[in-house]
């Protein structure tokens, strides 16, 4: 696998930061339990942050690990999304009839669309200052929306392009490699299927496992892809079979969305949820050794997860982090 480029890496982890440092309307746990700020962590190993939706509909929160957890409210029918730009990152969430929400760590929930857009099996991408959704429409087709994102202000998306292709078990959009953007759906057959900005139609990905489930990718370019397999658990891969070193099965039940946070080394953590809603954990190495799954400290969760690294450097990153945000 190709491994995610340094300064893009350092970037989102300064902006993911935010949580750490930033003030959020409510929180879960005691009035005095320790701000993630402050919370103790491993200098040797990465920092992941985790964004599920509790039994209550709510949107949660916080380091892989530590079980204090952030509430951001809303109320979300199907898995969140957590999209890690440059400068800002944002989260997105499925309403009630498939209306499409976003909000930041600092901003509170708004429309991400215009009235009459609809969004299920939701996915995202961010290239530079370019964000890119995408939403299984009405018809079944892949839509995406693009913006240019300004600061810290919240994405709005108002125009949206059919793509075509059948999205059931979901699709991702706007993958970006060098400059040009590739969009993927799983159709019902389970088989994936990619076409790139200007190609007429989807050509299923040669080398692909099958997905059962939804199908979750990292969003730079040759980064590391995850879905169901027939019996549950997780199957990975590289997004390029070119790039892979070879397939690895991870002994996680994935029920609904699974997680991916990945390092600038290859280094990768799968999150999945079991049938009971809690959170479950395996890592990968860049040379593909599969390590054994572990729980993670995490409030009972619905639809799946999404997760993002904060990088091997906590305590780098956190001072650097405090000097932007604090």
């Amino acid at each position: 696998m190709l491994s995610r480029p340094v300064r893009r890496s350092v970037a989102r982890g300064c902006a993911l930061l935010a949580l750490a440092v930033a003030p959020l309307a409510t929180a879960v746990g005691p009035a005095d339990a320790a701000p993630l700020a402050t919370l103790d962590t491993t200098p040797a190993t990465s920092i992941d942050v985790v964004a599920l939706v509790g039994t209550d509909r709510h949107l949660y929160v916080g380091l892989a690990g530590q079980d204090d957890y952030r509430d951001l409210g809303g109320a979300s029918y199907e898995a969140p999304l957590l999209i890690a730009g440059e400068q800002s990152s944002w989260f997105l969430r499925i309403g009630r009839n498939s209306v499409p929400y976003v909000r930041s760590f600092e901003r509170g929930w708004a429309r991400l669309a215009p009235d009459g857009v609809t969004c299920t099996k939701p996915s995202a991408a961010v290239d530079g200052d370019t964000l890119t959704v995408g939403c299984r429409g009405a018809n079944g087709h892949l839509w995406t929306g693009r913006t240019t994102v300004v600061g810290d202000a919240l994405p709005y998306l108002d125009r949206w392009v059919d793509r075509g292709g059948q999205v059931v078990h979901g699709g991702v959009a706007g993958v970006p490699r060098d400059g040009v953007f590739r969009y993927e759906v799983v159709g019902g057959d389970h088989v994936s299927y990619r076409k790139t900005t200007g190609q007429p139609g989807f050509a299923a990905v040669t080398g692909a496992p099958p997905c059962y489930g939804p199908l979750t990718q990292d969003d730079i370019s040759g980064g590391g892809r995850a879905c169901a397999k027939r019996d549950g658990t997780l199957v990975v891969s590289a997004n390029d079979p070119a790039d892979a070193n070879g397939l690895a099965s991870v002994a996680l039940t994935a029920a609904g969305r699974p997680g991916l946070a990945r390092d600038e080394d290859g280094t990768t953590r799968y999150y999945a949820l079991d049938g009971a809603g809690a959170l479950w954990t395996a890592g990968q190495s860049a040379t593909g050794v599969v390590s054994r799954p572990r729980t993670v400290a995490a409030p009972t969760a619905l639809y799946g997860v999404s997760a993002a690294s904060l990088g091997a450097s906590p305590e780098a990153a956190q001072a650097l982090g405090q000097q932007l945000y604090g």
